[in-house]
């Protein structure tokens, strides 16, 4: 079966993570921080291989391509796309900022305690800025429920 997008496949996989941290958790505190690690890594992989198609194109490195995205009919927003536009460094700093964010999300994530709760309260706010000025929000719910789970593993001893 071939999922329709990234979205999907992190729905079904992080069901899946859940499920099995749940079931776990009931019967062993090593069985749940394994399986809290696992779904660290499910989202470190994602963020992480997002970040690398990012930084391995061009247009994402000197900052066009997010005004570019910005500026598409079926998912930009128009004013997004003319602030980032007329502002270069604005589009450049905002472009190395989700790169930097995606590629260091998963050692962050899996360090856990603050460290991956900040971590979890960055992208959620990216997650949550996409889907409010990009309308994508089918990537929403299913990367901030699992982002959840993990950072609340991250604290509660």
């Amino acid at each position: 079966m071939r999922a329709s997008d990234g979205a999907d496949r992190m729905l079904l996989l992080g069901s899946t993570v859940t499920l099995a941290w749940v079931h776990l958790s009931t019967t062993s505190q090593l069985g749940a921080e394994l399986a809290r690690l696992a779904a660290a890594g499910l989202l470190a992989t994602a963020y992480f291989e997002a970040g690398l198609v990012k930084v391995l194109k061009p247009r994402w490195r000197n900052g066009t391509e997010l005004a570019s995205i910005m500026a598409m009919k079926s998912v930009g927003n128009r004013w997004v796309a003319t602030f980032v536009l007329e502002r270069t460094k604005t589009s450049l700093a905002l472009s190395w900022a989700v790169m930097s964010l995606e590629l260091s999300a998963g050692p962050l994530l899996i360090i856990g305690g603050v460290v991956g709760l900040v971590t979890a309260m960055a992208l959620t706010a990216m997650h949550l800025a996409i889907a409010v000025l990009m309308g994508l929000g089918r990537f929403f719910y299913p990367f901030v429920s699992l982002l959840l789970l993990v950072s609340t593993g991250c604290v509660v001893d």
